[in-house]
């Protein structure tokens, strides 16, 4: 740690040059310079290459590309953070990737907020394959039977799909004819399978699992409430050792529920000793919202409840 904060000061020294300085003299050795700006500025040397974990870094970047991507994914499903999820679902194409991926599983899933990481095999297990005709390129092949193949081709089932991709080509026949249908006379769709959020490229495919049970959504409400309620603690200009007692006015039902559930995890968080029946004048009461509800929150510290 010595070592890396110096070496961070002479890199920002041309930044931040007080920061830099003020960090380094309290660091530096009786050999070093007196002021940062007096040294040298890092070079990468023999010996700090023969300090490098590669493998280290490599695992990181894979993590950190699932990571991203997966909040990407809930982004785009408008489910906050602090929901937490059951799962997230991934396919990488090689075995050093899904090697590391396991190595990095528990950093992964708290900074996703998911209970557990899966790696499958094949990719397809996350997706709903669907075919339809390339107009374009068929007609011309059957001509006034177009309207009749049409409907045929779209009710492939996986096994056909699975053919025409591995084969480049799946037979059909009609009014006596035989038809070969090539990959190029058709579009293979790729639809997220109920509950879930993918996102596919060439090498890696994420599924976020977005199916909420009871238990998840009780959980997600109360780190929702417990954020509102740490934010209030600031606000009232708590020490953060402070112990509270709290009011709760018009609750309704569904975080009623999540508070009776999830009721020692909700004040071991909050340092909270005391759920108060009824209010009194010493109680700092605010308004807060959660998703749609509204909602009124008393709080007090705990050595001003008489």
């Amino acid at each position: 740690m010595h070592e890396v904060l110096l070496t961070l000061a002479r890199m920002t020294a041309p930044y931040t040059p007080f920061l830099a300085d003020n960090i380094y003299t309290n660091l530096k050795m009786d050999k070093d310079p007196e002021s940062v700006h007096l040294d040298r500025y890092p070079e990468m040397g023999d010996k700090e290459k023969s300090l490098r974990d590669v493998d280290l870094e490599n695992r990181m970047a894979i993590a950190q590309k699932v990571v991203s991507i997966s909040h990407s994914l809930r982004n785009d499903s408008n489910i906050r953070v602090r929901q937490p999820l059951s799962r997230v679902i991934v396919f990488v194409d090689n075995s050093q990737d899904a090697s590391s991926l396991k190595m990095m599983s528990d950093i992964i899933c708290e900074e996703l907020n998911v209970k557990t990481m899966e790696l499958v095999d094949n990719p397809d297990d996350l997706v709903q394959k669907s075919v339809k005709p390339n107009f374009k390129l068929l007609g011309p092949k059957v001509g006034k039977l177009m309207g009749k193949i049409a409907p045929i081709i779209a009710s492939f089932g996986d096994e056909q799909i699975q053919n025409l991709e591995r084969t480049g080509f799946e037979r059909i026949s009609l009014e006596g004819q035989e038809f070969k249908i090539a990959l190029d006379d058709v579009e293979i769709r790729k639809d997220a399978k109920q509950g879930l959020a993918v996102y596919s490229d060439s090498d890696l495919t994420i599924a976020m699992d977005l199916n909420l049970t009871d238990e998840l959504i009780d959980e997600g409400l109360a780190r929702e409430l417990i954020n509102r309620i740490q934010n209030m603690r600031k606000e009232s200009g708590l020490a953060v050792t402070d112990r509270i007692e709290l009011y709760f006015e018009n609750i309704p039902d569904r975080i009623n529920r999540a508070i009776v559930n999830k009721n020692e995890y909700i004040k071991n968080e909050t340092l909270t000793v005391n759920l108060l029946e009824k209010k009194d004048d010493n109680l700092s009461i605010k308004e807060i919202s959660i998703s749609d509800d509204s909602f009124f929150i008393g709080l007090r510290k705990q050595n001003n409840a008489k």
